[in-house]
């Protein structure tokens, strides 16, 4: 059936209608038309006594004259009826046409609460799916096919989105909303920043105290010694991803004698408390140098009696106390010989005194380079001045000779004294670079300036 026909038998219908309710009504004030229908020939309603004029029908469920098939309870093949429900009443589902009263149905059916109807249940194309919206924002329906999270309301924002953190809208009071957290955005609509007091994992955060605490870094990552970074909240004193010249592997401060061993800070070992009543351990002496006879250091615990590092005439090389005839020969005690038991005897060539037997009877015999009083030219036992002969010749310009041609921390290769300034770290200095200015890192007195890294 063409839509202009539907229009037609629509009207047609109405007018039925109309004419059905003037009849029922005139029947109600006037008894005596009823008769009328009596003589003239009538359908009497089975479930009433109303009788219908002839050519109409009884609605099925309803006291009401119907002039055609809309109203039998049968929806009847060959007519335009969608629906018949026994009555011609709308708002029940099925209107007074028998037209249905459901949404999708491409009639806007208000009685059922309708706004739109086109021809679907599909959101999103302009009328929802239960007809109740036209899908415009503000409509006091939320639309969720056309992104609406809310629609009125104070909190409802202007394009119904809400006005709640997560929205994907920066609305007011929100610094950012990204919907969701960002490298650039927390999750409660703030801007992310590292300090900020919430953990943003997308920006790699592991942490976040609002700076420094004894877990977490101020970089928002976890503490971790030899992380590079100095958190003194968690104890740490340095943090130099390692041991470094001025700190050591467990994040404190070089210390020579904290038992750590630093190569990094020039530490050959470290005795930590040691066992002698001088910091010192068997292996290690107290200023974290590996122990060794003729170093200078008298090292009880490693089993040494003495050590003047070759400089003074009491001390043996073999870290003994030094006496005449004990078989090693010392020059701080001006022995040009000693041959132990042997000294005196026929043809030791060594007297009694540790004297040579022909060195110093002024005649140059043998070997002897000279024989004489000391000089600038002639040692005591006789032979040339060479530093590192063991033998200090001060009229040779020799301030200190430990029998060691390269030298020591003691005396130097050239048998010179160490100094502070001259380069070399030498006894008992934490540190020389060469100078003798202060604030550089090494003092004028060669001490270490290092203060707590920060």
């Amino acid at each position: 059936m063409s839509r202009t026909m539907a229009k037609i038998v629509t009207r047609l219908r109405s007018w039925r209608a109309l004419v059905l309710l003037v009849l029922l009504g005139a029947a109600l004030v006037n008894p005596s038309l009823s008769c009328v229908y009596e003589q003239t020939g009538t359908v009497l309603c089975p479930q009433s006594t109303l009788r219908c004029p002839t050519g109409w029908k009884c609605a099925k469920f309803q006291d009401v004259c119907i002039p055609d098939l809309c109203g039998d309870g049968i929806v009847d093949l060959g007519t335009d009826e969608e629906c018949d429900d026994g009555n011609i009443n709308s708002g029940d589902g099925c209107d007074s046409e028998c037209r249905s009263e459901k949404c999708g149905n491409g009639d806007v059916d208000e009685a059922e609460g309708e706004v739109c109807d086109d021809g679907n249940k599909e959101s999103g194309d302009g009328c929802s799916k239960d007809c109740r919206s036209d899908e415009t924002c503000g409509n006091g329906y939320i639309d969720i096919a056309r992104g609406e999270q809310c629609d009125g309301g104070e909190e409802c924002s202007a394009d119904c989105r809400s006005t709640k953190c997560g929205n994907g809208v920066a609305n007011t009071g929100e610094e950012c909303d990204d919907g969701e957290e960002t490298d650039e955005c927390d999750i409660d609509c703030t801007f992310a920043s590292c300090g900020d007091g919430r953990i943003n994992r997308t920006r790699g955060e592991m942490c976040d105290d609002r700076g420094e605490s004894a877990a977490c870094d101020d970089d928002c990552t976890v503490v971790s010694c030899g992380d590079g970074k100095t958190n003194r909240t968690a104890g740490e004193q340095c943090d130099d991803a390692g041991d470094s010249e001025t700190c050591d592997g467990d994040c404190t401060i070089v210390q020579c004698g904290d038992g750590r061993t630093n190569t990094e800070a020039e530490e050959e070992c470290d005795p930590g408390a040691g066992t002698d009543f001088a910091g010192n351990s068997e292996k290690c002496t107290f200023d974290c140098y590996q122990t060794a006879c003729n170093d200078g250091i008298t090292n009880i615990a490693a089993g040494e009696r003495c050590d003047d590092g070759g400089t003074v005439g009491g001390c043996d090389s073999n870290c003994e106390l030094a006496r005449c005839g004990d078989g090693v020969l010392n020059s701080g005690l001006f022995e040009a010989c000693d041959e132990g038991s042997m000294n005196g005897e026929p043809g030791s060539g060594c007297t009694i005194d540790c004297r040579h037997e022909t060195c110093g009877n002024r005649k140059v015999e043998f070997e002897e380079h000279c024989d004489g009083p000391v000089s600038a030219t002639c040692d005591e036992d006789c032979t040339e001045p060479v530093c590192g002969d063991g033998l200090v010749n001060y009229l040779a310009g020799e301030e200190c000779d430990v029998g060691n041609p390269n030298g020591n921390r003691f005396c130097t290769k050239e048998c010179e004294l160490p100094d502070c300034g001259d380069g070399t770290r030498d006894r008992l200095e934490q540190c020389d670079d060469g100078n003798k200015d202060d604030d550089d890192g090494c003092s004028s007195t060669c001490r270490s300036e290092l203060a707590l890294q920060g």
